[in-house]
């Protein structure tokens, strides 16, 4: 049976939440990874004709056809594996999403950043925007951190898988920042998230 082809850099959080979901839903062996480094600036030449978007993860199936962005691909991995990661049976599934959709959004934020201090020159960077998009990190830790609820403290959903990586991105790259401070649900959380096997394998290289 032929596999599906998934695009894929090591270094990318949206790439670790598809990567740390395949383990989970056990298809890891049902997709054949490729490998490419990404390039902000551009698009990358081996996803010319797959991904218009020019976006990683991007997820070829046997029959040719495309599918993205990261969210999407979760889904798609959840219904084949016949899992229940966003709790559809518990009624759970908008909420589920929804949490997913602000997790996401941390990493936007966090990857923004990484980009305004590694390509705009020093002189041009921008204080406050690099503090804007530091505040709306804050926020939606603190609003989780705050309402932990079912989606952080139940059963494994997509929503944790998300913010794992998600925390585990902000370490990576912005571990000056001290997420941990503020937050120590989140923190004790992360603390025991970490050790899934999904999370140990899937965990970001050093530069």
């Amino acid at each position: 049976m032929e596999k599906s082809k998934l695009f894929h850099s090591d270094r990318s959080p949206y790439v670790r939440k598809v990567m740390a979901t395949l383990h989970e839903v056990n298809l890891l062996e049902s997709v054949e990874i490729v490998s490419v480094r990404t390039n902000p600036l551009g698009v990358v030449d081996d996803l010319v004709g797959v991904s218009p978007l020019g976006k990683i993860p991007t997820l070829i199936l046997a029959d040719g056809t495309a599918i993205f962005d990261s969210r999407v691909i979760c889904s798609y991995f959840n219904a084949v594996g016949k899992s229940d990661l966003y709790l559809a049976s518990k009624s759970l599934e908008w909420s589920i999403k929804t949490a997913e959709a602000n997790f996401d959004g941390i990493l936007d934020a966090a990857l923004l950043m990484v980009y305004e201090n590694r390509f705009r020159d020093k002189e041009h960077q921008s204080y406050e925007w690099l503090e804007n998009l530091w505040r709306k990190i804050e926020r939606t830790l603190d609003y989780y951190n705050n309402k932990p609820a079912e989606i952080i403290s139940g059963r494994l959903n997509m929503a944790q898988i998300a913010l794992g990586c998600a925390l585990g991105y902000l370490d990576y790259r912005h571990d000056n920042r001290g997420w941990r401070k503020k937050n120590r649900y989140l923190r004790d959380w992360f603390s025991e998230f970490s050790e899934r096997p999904s999370m140990i394998n899937t965990g970001p290289r050093s530069d």
